[in-house]
């Protein structure tokens, strides 16, 4: 079957289907999980239906575990949706290039502690392609709701497929299932990945609004092959190279693969009031219970060539082997009071006993793990001007001495100001990996370290008036935990300050339209890395075409990082490491792109990675011939040749 035909038919498979998953960069609004305190806003939350938007019903939606949480899904579907970016998708953490080369490890972690305490084994490389059954959001939409989307790349082998189907049945049952699509075996085969991700809720409420039954399932199946990076002959295979530049040749017949399954059960009772209504006095009662199976698993059959650059991981005859698999059960208990007056304000009580039980096998060595955590949760709201929330966990079980407090405050003043500010101190029992890893049936290390604590500050300032943004987040890291040149953990016992500061602004004149974001990031440790400056800025053009039937955007943008030294990733335990051998230069990320949008269907195309064609032939091979300069997120990892991509995607309602 030849490529375009494969294309043809995933393509007719998008519209038959018609259920697979997670809107394009905000399109349905991204939900931060379940305990995120902190009551941000960002554009997709807060945004106004456009007056020159052809999409008419209004939709709203809900976090699953907040029902009365009604929110309004923005109608402005066409700005931005091209560029699918996971790592937009993740508030708070140092800003990186953008992900072109879709699928790759590109992202290197940084040490803050998620909001999560209890057991965690430490494979986040993939975070960003992950489905989360907990961050999902039903849509309350009496009507059918289906989107589906469809991107490729230069060839059918480079494509992301997403889309969403929801449904609400009757008068109480609200079903949504989502599905995300990511596979490369395009420009670098040494990259070839899989990455396929779904989720899926139905919630029922019974007539009187006394009790909900909720259902959520989520499956993820990451594959990478020979992912330790680009080998020379697959980037540049011609003869006329005569000699190898600087590119390692690294695998030649790895293999990763990442599976993650979750089920989730959650009944809620009211004693008073309503589950889905934010009645004026509520007394719920919550009982849910989990179960999620997770494993990683790296296999070389073939090392002997390039042995040495898995170092101290100590290959054989028989190829490196590492195999890690985990399975938590957790069962919840919670109940929830609150109190609204008649003019909208409103405080609520919330606090339980979470027990989750962990059963881990990292081939010699096996354990059980009990966390029972201690849950809290306040929440303030004087009419739609101030919002506070307040929440804590604490660790009473195996892991005890590691807890959580969060705090957040919202002030809201209409277009002119809206200001957020919160407030995180932490301390967290280390994760598996960071302690210990058996590779190949030898045991590479085993450390107890101390416990690694981190408080942070961020604060945000927006203003339609003003079309200005502006935040910042200031960090401490103590006894952080890295991983230094030979991609193995060490700690740093001093506390290290991590320091991020963002303006925005945008600007329109007649059709043009001007956006800009300028960061600045700062660390006082060079164990603790990321660019030091990172500008986004986009111009495009925005109008409505052929009698205003046809909305038309065509515009550049570009991302410019400053240089720094890059983490290299180790594909053996999954982790970024300290690589000191490669310095990135500037790095020009420009795309030229043109969107169109009329009754649900949305089209666009784009060359990416102009900037490589621009700024990318200036290095020079021993021999004098002008090479290429690769530009990289991770050392090893390049980002793409300059090439055209191109989307469509479709929205039906009833």
């Amino acid at each position: 079957m030849n490529g375009r035909s494969t294309a043809i038919r995933l393509f007719l498979a998008a519209l038959l289907i018609g259920l697979l998953t997670h809107e394009i960069n905000g399109q349905i609004l991204p939900v931060p999980d379940r305990n995120q305190v902190t009551p941000t806003r960002d554009s997709t939350t807060s945004a106004r239906p456009r007056r020159d938007s052809i999409i008419s019903p209004v939709i709203h939606a809900y976090p699953v575990f907040r029902p009365w949480d009604l929110r309004l899904v923005p109608d402005d579907q066409l700005v931005s949706w091209h560029a699918f970016d996971p790592l937009d998708q993740l508030p708070g953490q140092p800003e990186m290039a953008r992900l072109s080369n879709l699928g790759t490890a590109a992202r290197a972690m940084q040490p803050a502690r998620r909001s999560n305490i209890g057991f965690d084994a430490g494979f986040h490389a993939y975070d960003p392609y992950l489905l989360s059954a907990d961050s999902l959001v039903m849509l309350n939409a009496p009507l059918a709701y289906t989107d589906v989307a469809y991107s490729q790349g230069p060839t059918a082998e480079d494509g992301i497929f997403t889309g969403t189907l929801a449904r609400r049945f009757g008068k109480g049952t609200d079903f949504r299932i989502e599905a995300l699509r990511i596979y490369n075996l395009g420009e670098y085969s040494r990259l070839a990945n899989h990455h396929s991700s779904l989720r899926m809720g139905i919630r029922y409420v019974n007539p009187r609004g006394k009790y909900s039954l909720l259902l959520l399932h989520g499956n993820h199946i990451i594959d990478q092959e020979d992912n330790g990076g680009i080998r020379t002959d697959t980037l540049l295979g011609d003869a006329f190279f005569s000699e190898p530049i600087n590119i390692p040749i690294y695998l030649t017949g790895a293999e990763t693969r990442y599976r993650i399954t979750d089920y989730q059960i959650t009944q809620t009772y009211a004693l008073a009031g309503q589950v889905d209504r934010d009645s004026l006095g509520r007394l719920l009662v919550f009982h849910r219970l989990g179960w999620q199976n997770r494993s990683f698993k790296f296999s070389d059959p073939d090392p002997a060539v390039d042995s040495l650059y898995y170092g101290i991981f100590q290959t054989d005859q028989r190829g490196i082997r590492q195999f890690t698999s985990w399975s938590t059960l957790t069962n919840t208990a919670e109940v929830l009071g609150s109190w609204r007056s008649p003019r909208g304000s409103s405080i609520s009580l919330q606090g339980g006993l979470e027990h989750r039980y962990h059963q881990w096998d990292n081939e010699l060595q096996q354990d059980k793990i009990h966390n029972l955590l201690l849950l809290g949760e306040l929440a303030m709201r004087w009419r739609d001007r101030l919002d506070i929330r307040g929440r804590t966990q604490v660790d009473l079980g195996d892991q005890a001495g590691s807890w959580l407090a969060e705090g957040g405050i919202g002030i809201d003043i209409g277009q002119w100001a809206e200001l957020q500010a919160a407030l995180l101190v932490s301390q967290r029992f280390p994760d598996l990996i960071e302690q210990q890893l058996t590779v190949s049936q030898r045991s590479l290390y085993q450390v107890a370290w101390a416990k690694p604590q981190q408080q942070s500050l961020s604060g945000t300032l927006r203003s339609d008036i003003l079309h200005l943004s502006a935040g910042m987040h200031l960090g401490l890291l103590t006894n952080a935990i890295v991983y230094d040149e030979s991609a193995l953990p060490e700690q740093i016992s001093e506390t290290v300050a991590v320091n991020h500061f963002w303006v925005s602004h945008r600007l329109k004149v007649w059709k043009m339209h001007l956006d800009n974001r300028i960061s600045y990031q700062s660390s006082n440790n060079d164990r603790i890395r990321f660019p030091e400056w990172v500008t986004r800025h986009r111009l495009y053009y925005d109008d409505l075409w052929f009698k205003k039937t046809l909305r038309t955007q065509i515009g550049l943008e570009a991302r410019l990082i400053s240089p720094w030294r890059p983490y290299g990733y180790q594909p053996v335990s999954g982790v970024f490491y300290l690589q000191s051998k490669e310095e990135s230069n500037w790095f020009p990320q420009i795309d030229g792109y043109i969107a169109l949008e009329r009754l649900g269907f949305r089209a666009y195309f784009q060359m990416e990675n102009i900037g490589r064609a621009i700024f990318g032939w200036k290095a020079t091979a021993s021999n004098g011939v002008e090479i290429p300069r690769l530009f990289s997120t991770v050392n090893g990892y390049p980002q793409p040749e300059m090439w055209m991509r191109w989307g469509v995607a479709f929205r039906f309602r009833g």
